[in-house]
């Protein structure tokens, strides 16, 4: 009898319009995990020291906030040992660094490595200086100098080291600085002189001149490293794409290395 089916004819309607909203949710969620996967939505964590975040990440994220607006991008200031503990840790996608001691070969297999610019190191000197008229100079002219420079243990400390040692002889540095404004503003005060990159650049302190070196540039290369295998998620893809178009457009940047 129609009564009797009445009460089935019901759930059968109530089970069908969840049917309707069950196929809904199914194509909504096909349509997100195709999102994810061709990395317009998702997030990306990035760790990099200051200076590669002003010339390098903060330029990209602009860029992908228009290319993929769905695509987070979560940024941390990291000192270059610390960002490779936490990639290594799974806490990060991308580190931008530097090379240091202890840092990975570049043909290291845990890693992927993309170069991305050279970063000229320019000196800087008080404006008194009796170099500071100078348009150019050799950095040997400096050995007799006191320095101000980044603690011992920084990168950025055997970095300058270095080039200095390449040059013929060892800084000495009597004051430290873990950013480059203070450093210029030491050397403003005419305590000492230094080597400052020109992603850190313009400097915000007067009474500074700055001086390229002569020669074959003294520099540091920034680059991006990712796990090995992870460069083919599609979110780190794209943000490494990102770094890279950014680098390239720099009159610094470089051809970046398959990542």
């Amino acid at each position: 009898p129609r009564s009797t089916l009445f009460p089935y004819t019901t759930l059968f309607r109530s089970l069908l319009a969840h049917a309707e909203g069950m196929r809904e949710l199914a194509e909504r969620t096909r349509a997100a995990l195709d999102a994810w996967e061709d990395g317009t939505v998702g997030y990306v964590r990035v760790g990099s020291l200051a200076t590669g975040i002003s010339a390098l990440v903060g330029p990209a994220i602009v860029r992908l906030r228009e290319e993929r607006p769905g695509l987070v991008i979560r940024v941390s200031e990291e000192e270059p040992d610390e960002a490779l503990n936490l990639l290594d840790a799974g806490e990060l996608e991308i580190a931008v660094t530097v090379d240091y001691p202890g840092a990975p070969a570049r043909e290291d297999a845990r890693y992927r490595r993309a170069d991305l610019i050279a970063d000229v190191m320019d000196a800087v000197v008080p404006a008194g200086h009796p170099l500071a008229g100078r348009s150019s100079i050799e950095l040997a002219e400096l050995a007799c100098d006191v320095w101000v420079g980044a603690a011992a243990s920084d990168a950025c400390s055997h970095i300058v080291t270095g080039i200095c040692a390449a040059a013929g002889f060892s800084p000495d540095v009597q004051y430290y600085c873990r950013e480059w404004d203070a450093v210029a503003a030491l050397v403003a005060a005419g305590v000492g002189v230094a080597l400052i990159p020109r992603s850190a650049q313009p400097l915000r302190p007067p009474g500074l001149t700055v001086l390229p070196v002569a020669g074959a540039p003294a520099s540091r290369l920034l680059f991006a490293l990712v796990r090995a295998g992870t460069e083919a998620d599609p979110g780190t893809h794209a943000a490494l794409a990102a770094l890279g178009a950014v680098a390239a457009a720099r009159t610094d940047g470089l051809v970046p290395t398959p990542a």
